[in-house]
């Protein structure tokens, strides 16, 4: 008797039963002869299928005899969703499944844009408009070796016009909402575009810190995540199991936000006491109060897995060799504090020295927005990347010069007063070619 061909949708379907059920030779059968679903979304709900049941065997046909890939989204919600006896082969196994990225292809790149040998030709306009697609495309083709921008050819970049492309890249992801931070620069998860961000970041991070391998003046990000989330990631890699991840999230959560600490409290100890003095505070029930606590750290607890899941083995011993704080500066740079900015900038050449102590003084009398401002328009970049030094030299004319590229300010020869150079110091910060230079 000859049989009835079956189409991919059927064959989908029935393979999600089989998973729900854990019949892993049903599995064999549908998907023997030839047989095969191609639709990534039918093989995520698979996957994720097997998981929740806990059939490490299906898992393991599937990654290995049907070679299917994961992504680096997929592959956190397996690991924070495993359950069962199996929870533990199946974390590893997911670890191990090669990885094919999805991208957010909800943006699409200009026709201005196009990219030979290594060199991104576009405007920062552009990378304002389409933050996401720029991401992806660093993604799929690698970190830029240079940036040419198409509407200002005379901007030469020996590294300079590279570290203000990230800095525009990371702020318009921010403005426009590509990333899901709250305003505690901690990330939660709502929907599952949220984990493929997350995870796409890490890898970005993972390539700029190859990046910066080859480099003595290191790009940084800025401020893009607080050191506490770097925690939560740190938290869930030395975790050993789902609930001492959600004790350490509950723990670091309630340092940032002191009104988190009674669910805190009720997920160190669930006891009745705990419950009934969050219950009366919420005016719910104890049972309510219990799954308030459960739920919580949940959201948390997925964005750190797949940005955990994004970075490669280099970033982890990074994380896990030099701790949050060290990790979160080496890649987004150190807050420019007055302290912080007097100590790199250094003279050389011959400078006025009465010039430079007018320098010190605009400094130790400004604002965080001033010196932010001082340090994008002078290296590039929105924090100070560690070890960096800013140069002050001598000007050869009678202006204010800048060069982003060697991170130097040439002060004025001129003859000037200490008000008209303080005046002119804020007319070459606010020159808006000094942002394409």
């Amino acid at each position: 008797m000859q049989s009835r061909a079956i189409s991919e949708n059927d064959l989908g379907t029935a393979v999600i039963n089989a998973a729900n059920k854990g019949y892993l030779d049903v599995i064999r059968y549908l998907l023997s002869n030839g047989r095969t679903i191609s639709n990534r979304e039918r093989r995520r709900e698979i996957i994720l299928e097997a998981s929740r049941g806990g059939y490490a065997d299906i898992l393991e046909f599937l990654f290995q005899s049907c070679e299917w890939t994961v992504d680096s989204a997929l592959r956190a919600s397996v690991i924070s969703r495993a359950s069962g006896p199996e929870a533990g082969r199946i974390r590893d196994m997911i670890r191990m499944a090669r990885v094919e990225e999805l991208s957010l292809a909800t943006e699409v790149l200009p026709g201005t844009f196009s990219s030979r040998n290594g060199t991104f030709y576009c405007t920062f306009d552009d990378v304002r408009a389409n933050p996401l697609a720029y991401l992806n495309t660093i993604l799929e083709q690698g970190f830029p070796e240079r940036i040419y921008l198409i509407d200002s050819p005379r901007a030469v970049d020996l590294g300079g016009v590279t570290k203000q492309f990230i800095t525009t890249l990371m702020e318009s992801l921010v403005s426009k909402r590509a990333i899901p931070l709250g305003d505690t620069k901690v990330p939660t998860i709502s929907v599952e575009d949220d984990k493929i961000i997350l995870a796409n970041l890490g890898r970005f991070y993972s390539l700029l810190a190859e990046k910066n391998q080859e480099r003595t003046d290191r790009f940084v990000t800025g401020s893009l995540f607080s050191p506490k989330f770097f925690e939560m990631v740190l938290a869930l890699h030395e975790a050993a199991d789902d609930d001492a991840k959600e004790r350490s999230i509950a723990e670091i959560l309630a340092s940032i936000d002191p009104t988190f600490k009674p669910l805190r409290d009720i997920i160190l100890d669930p006891s009745e006491e705990h419950q009934s003095a969050y219950a009366a505070a919420m005016g719910c029930t104890n049972e309510e109060a219990l799954e308030d606590a459960k739920g919580y750290p949940a959201t948390y607890v997925e964005a750190a897995e797949a940005f955990l899941c994004g970075i490669n083995t280099q970033l982890r011993e990074l994380l896990i060799s030099n701790g949050t704080e060290v990790f979160s500066t080496t890649l987004q740079g150190l807050p420019v504090s007055k302290e912080a900015l007097l100590g790199a900038i250094q003279t050389e050449g011959d400078v006025d020295p009465i010039k430079f102590d007018w320098l010190k003084e605009a400094i130790n009398s400004s604002d965080d927005e001033w010196r932010v401002k001082f340090v994008r328009v002078i290296t590039g970049n929105a924090l100070l990347s560690p070890g960096l030094k800013i140069k002050v030299r001598p000007s050869s004319e009678n202006l204010f010069e800048i060069h982003t590229c060697y991170n130097s300010l040439h002060l004025p020869i001129i003859t000037m007063s200490k008000e008209e150079f303080l005046a002119a110091l804020d007319a070459a910060l606010s020159d808006q070619r000094y942002n394409t230079a």
